[in-house]
């Protein structure tokens, strides 16, 4: 018996050592959480008064899915929850953020209201109705937050309406080699941007694109600007501004 005893000791202690499988090994580390950002409009108010809520709950998101599968005029169920001041970061340039939201189908007329009037009167709505449950109002977009803009040209205007943007290139500066010359270095573009969020002014911006790895991408307001490509390459010597077509990212931080 006792080969068998010392069988069956070196199993189990070879089991202890890799672990064994049994019910004291540490449970696997649960995914992160997916965070989303839902666009939300009032009815009948245009888009100057979306405003926007981030959440990882797998329950709401699936909710704010299925409403945007319906067309719009049957998405019935509408924003309520608490809010706070500030933006949180992702509610546009509006001075007051949703800290929870649900979707409901009746609520009562206190909290009724748009954006706007949350906006005109945030004393009054932070401090006393401490809620916001427009009536109106429904998910309009699940926002990925990544915007590519293809072949602008010096002088267009282009507009990412989720994001309540208007982007206009102004200027083109090319420095690169041309393809058909030698040079002492390989040169770089810079394209000239005015970026103008909401109603706010316009703030100029540069993004570089460059042969050394130096490529300049541009923060502003929760925003990263990147220049991916500027066509056409100089081939015996500059090129006409009018015939520049730039690639630009807007990504969402």
């Amino acid at each position: 018996m006792a080969p068998i005893r010392s069988l069956l000791l070196l199993v189990t202690c070879l089991l202890a050592a890799c672990g064994g499988g049994g019910a004291g090994d540490p449970a696997p580390a649960p995914p992160p959480s997916e965070l989303v950002t839902f666009a939300f409009r009032v009815r009948s108010a245009g888009a100057q008064q979306e405003f926007r809520y981030a959440t990882s709950s797998p329950t709401l998101i699936a909710r704010a899915r299925s409403q945007l599968l319906l067309p719009v005029a049957a998405r019935s169920q509408f924003p309520i929850g608490p809010i706070a001041a500030g933006s949180g970061g992702v509610n546009l340039n509006w001075n007051w953020h949703f800290t929870d939201l649900a979707f409901t189908d009746a609520a009562i007329a206190l909290c009724d209201g748009t954006p706007t009037l949350v906006e005109a009167d945030l004393p009054y709505w932070l401090n006393t109705v401490k809620s916001f449950c427009p009536w109106g109002g429904y998910v309009d977009a699940e926002v990925t937050g990544i915007y590519p803009l293809k072949r602008l040209a010096v002088g267009e205007s282009r507009e990412i309406a989720q994001e309540a943007m208007r982007i206009d290139v102004v200027d083109v500066s090319d420095s690169r080699c041309p393809a058909a010359a030698i040079c002492v270095t390989a040169g770089f573009v810079t394209v000239g941007l005015n970026v103008r969020l909401g109603s706010g002014s316009p703030q100029r911006l540069t993004v570089t694109l460059d042969a050394g790895g130096r490529d300049q991408q541009t923060v502003f307001s929760g925003y990263r600007f990147t220049l991916d490509r500027l066509d056409p390459y100089p081939v015996t010597g500059p090129v006409p501004s009018e015939q520049y077509r730039a690639d630009i990212t807007v990504r969402k931080l």
